[in-house]
């Protein structure tokens, strides 16, 4: 999502929810004329946690 939309996801809550979301979506599940809702509640602070994620400098030295 941050490669597409620029869009910050932690990889454990809102993450796993929104790849829930797209699986969903991609089987179907909801009719063309739904209302689909993600709330991102926020999950950017745990972010901190996965430095390797970011390849971050100095990370692992």
């Amino acid at each position: 999502m941050f490669r597409l939309e620029g869009l910050l996801f932690d990889p454990i809550y809102s993450g796993k929810d929104l790849q829930g979301l797209i699986d969903q979506t991609r089987k179907v599940t909801f009719d063309v004329m739904d209302n689909v809702v993600f709330l991102h509640t926020g999950g950017s602070a745990a972010l901190f946690g996965y430095p390797e994620i970011f390849d971050l400098p100095g990370y692992g030295q």
